[in-house]
């Protein structure tokens, strides 16, 4: 990637040209030191100039605590991915061993292969296919089974692909759950949930002739597999300071995307938050446009406030976290909308700073966090209506908690 060096004079140079958004698809695992990392404190003067940031919030989830630097910073608007109604979809159907197994639905932007023998990778010594399988390890182009993890998915294709393989059935592991990609493999393949490879492997575990097919990806579009989180996102907790990281989700799973390789412009199919990050600036430079007296910070409000929550976990069937989503997956016409917005000064945020005995908590944010919370806690917010109205104020909360408003 770019150096700090050079990554700093693109902010200050993008400053200077007076652009209205910046998105910002880099980031790292460590969580930020807010008020004096370079790019956090380049943003900062950039929210000061009007500009609005949209960020990755990483792909080190699906584990607590895992957003980093510059995604934990109050001043930009982190983004983590979801899911969209748009997929390739396809099927793995098998025969032999000592009983049925059913068709498995999985992703992939892939031809069809087989019928071919299916065999498990982690009985050729790497269930995770980590490095290229010795040329001859297959010599009738089975099909082969990876776990996920550990190096990229496409990786994996490759390394099997190595080995004499015609086809790919990647499993996930048991943290991602059914967070599946459509990616471009090098060879046929399908992406499966966790449930459904402990299913094929336990299958392969008995009896001989194992034999599968798989089918080519077909362009599906399914409201039902929208608004899930991926399990490759980051989640918060915040490990900076006391905010809610990320700020709000967007589709990054199954984006086609303009790709470059040494100077080539191709098309892959390509998944992260750094797909995700994009739609925010995309819809930050719309909100710019529709409401020009909003600062960034209420273009940052306004999607907050307005986020669809009703969102699945990786798993497809727990409700999301704010942890996970933040304040849910972005609806423009709604952020548009928005009745109210709050704003912060870059006076306000400068004094936040803990080591100049400032609290991060007291900035007037679209979420509210506290983890030394003892007994009793409260924050304080200013709303800016954006229309003449009247506002009725409620609180919900789990079991054992007790909120009120005032």
């Amino acid at each position: 990637c770019c150096t700090g060096s050079a990554l700093t004079a693109s902010i200050d140079q993008a400053i200077a040209d007076g652009v209205d958004v910046i998105n910002y698809s880099i980031g790292s695992p460590s969580a930020s030191d807010v008020w004096n990392d370079f790019d956090t404190v380049g943003f900062l003067n950039a929210r000061e100039a009007g500009i609005f940031v949209a960020t990755s919030a990483g792909n080190d989830g699906p584990g607590a605590a895992t957003v980093g630097s510059p995604a934990d910073a109050p001043w930009l608007t982190s983004v983590g991915a979801s899911t969209h109604s748009r997929t390739w979809v396809n099927e793995v159907s098998f025969t032999g061993g000592d009983s049925a197994l059913a068709t498995i639905t999985g992703n992939a932007f892939t031809d069809g292969y087989g019928p071919a023998t299916i065999v498990y990778a982690g009985d050729f010594g790497d269930a995770l296919c980590l490095d290229p399988f010795a040329a001859g390890t297959w010599t009738s182009d089975e099909i082969v089974v990876c776990d996920r993890g550990q190096i990229a998915r496409t990786d994996k294709g490759e390394n099997v692909a190595a080995g004499g393989a015609g086809g790919l059935i990647l499993a996930n592991d048991e943290g991602n759950a059914a967070s599946i990609n459509a990616d471009p493999h090098v060879i046929p393949a399908s992406h499966i949930s966790f449930a459904d490879g402990v299913a094929l492997k336990s299958w392969l575990a008995s009896g001989a002739g194992h034999s599968a097919t798989i089918t080519a990806g077909v362009y599906t579009q399914d409201p039902a597999r929208a608004d899930i989180m991926a399990g490759f996102s980051s989640r918060g907790e915040n490990r900076a300071i006391d905010i809610i990281s990320p700020h709000v989700s967007a589709p990054g799973v199954d984006i086609l995307a303009a790709y470059g390789i040494d100077d080539e412009i191709k098309w892959d199919m390509i998944s992260g938050t750094s797909m995700a990050s994009p739609h925010v600036a995309g819809a930050g430079a719309l909100l710019m446009q529709q409401n020009p007296t909003w600062t960034p910070a209420e273009i940052q409000s306004a999607l907050m406030l307005t986020g669809n929550t009703t969102v699945l976990d990786n798993d497809a069937t727990t409700p999301a976290t704010p942890f996970g989503m933040g304040r849910g997956v972005v609806v423009l016409g709604d952020a548009n909308d928005a009745s109210l917005v709050m704003d912060e000064t870059y006076a306000n945020y400068l004094a936040a700073d803990p080591a100049s005995s400032g609290d991060p908590k007291t900035l007037n944010l679209p979420n509210m966090a506290n983890s030394q919370c003892v007994l009793e806690c409260s924050w304080e917010r200013t709303v800016t209506a954006t229309s003449a109205g009247t506002w009725t104020v409620a609180a919900t909360a789990d079991t054992g908690v007790l909120l009120s408003v005032s």
